[in-house]
């Protein structure tokens, strides 16, 4: 019995720090990838406890942990689709691995990842990951009308980087460019405003959206920093793209890859402000990468402002890059 209670103890503990700390140091990152399932091995140990030992304790126990899983990671498991007006936007976030670091137009990743967001035919693309030559070289096939900076807004075209982009003629580009997120670190996120073809030029509502692609600092060797460091840097760059996000008119949809599973403080001040759109309305733990190798776990993100409507959303398992895409689909409120 006494087992079973500590265990049930240390595990909310560990959430409770996870979830509300301020920057999470690297032994708690470390928790935030594995905790989801340690939940599970540790239902799994509770629900054996409860069958051998056949006490009303034990079994409370039991109960009690498949609530807290529940209310914790519950939304990421079932979604729930919404309903809203105006036509679908379809906007996809991609982590494309800088196309193989391909340089060819007939490369089979560039075909592979152009193939893919054919036929996927989304309103608006983030791609992370990239260089300005392979935006280039995407555009080229796809039809794309992209905003593009480099992380440390160096202005090289070689150099990795993430870019915004309208497809298809069913949106433009308005206002857009590089922003960084702190002064006091060269680390840029791009933003664009996306308005409705044929939109006049003072546009109504429904024909605007604000579209920011992010990658937040990855944990492996950025500047040779440590894990805790990064951790801070992701948490400083995340109070400040809300500050910004509170300050537009216009829905805005955050994407791209954040380096970072849903339990790090960065998601939990993400989720207290906007949607979660593959929580929303997607459907079960969702996956875009694997740490190490092996753990599933979910680091890119489509985040959206209350007035979009989340229909549904996905983890295509398109095997292009080392990450899967997010794809979704809101209503905009005319």
């Amino acid at each position: 019995m006494r087992l079973a209670w500590g265990l049930l103890g240390v595990l909310v503990l560990g959430t409770v720090l996870v979830h509300h700390a301020s920057a999470a140091p690297s032994l708690l990152v470390g928790a935030a990838v594995a905790m989801p399932a340690v939940w599970l091995g540790a239902l799994g140990v509770l629900a054996v406890l409860g069958l051998v030992a056949r006490r009303p304790a034990v079994v409370s126990a039991f109960l009690v942990a498949v609530t807290v899983f529940g209310a914790v990671w519950g939304r990421a498991w079932v979604g729930r689709a919404q309903t809203g007006e105006g036509p679908p936007l379809r906007v996809l976030a991609w982590n494309v691995q800088r196309l193989g670091w391909e340089e060819a137009d007939d490369g089979a990743k560039l075909a592979c990842v152009a193939g893919h967001v054919d036929e996927a035919d989304p309103d608006a693309l983030v791609l992370s990951e990239v260089t300005e030559d392979d935006v280039a070289r995407l555009s080229r096939r796809l039809g794309l009308d992209c905003a593009y900076t480099d992380y440390y807004g160096t202005g090289e075209k070689d150099e990795g980087g993430l870019a915004v982009c309208a497809r298809g003629g069913r949106w433009r580009l308005g206002e857009m460019g590089p922003r960084r997120f702190v002064e006091a670190h060269a680390w840029y996120y791009v933003f664009a405003e996306m308005v409705r073809a044929g939109a006049p030029e003072e546009p109504a509502a429904g024909d605007v959206f604000n579209l920011i692609g992010v990658h937040l600092q990855p944990y492996g060797g950025v500047l040779g920093a440590h894990v805790s460091h990064v951790s801070e840097a992701q948490s400083d760059e995340t109070r400040a793209l809300l500050a910004r996000v509170a300050r537009l008119r216009d829905p805005t949809v955050v994407a791209g890859d954040f380096n970072s599973p849903r339990d790090t403080p960065v998601h939990v001040a993400m989720r207290a402000y906007l949607t979660d759109t593959f929580e929303q309305a997607g459907w079960g733990p969702g996956r875009t990468a694997l740490a190490g190798g092996w753990l599933p776990m979910r680091i890119d993100y489509i985040y959206a402002s209350p007035e979009l409507a989340v229909q549904r959303a996905e983890h295509p398992a398109w095997d292009c890059s080392d990450h899967r895409p997010v794809l979704t689909e809101l209503h905009l409120s005319r």
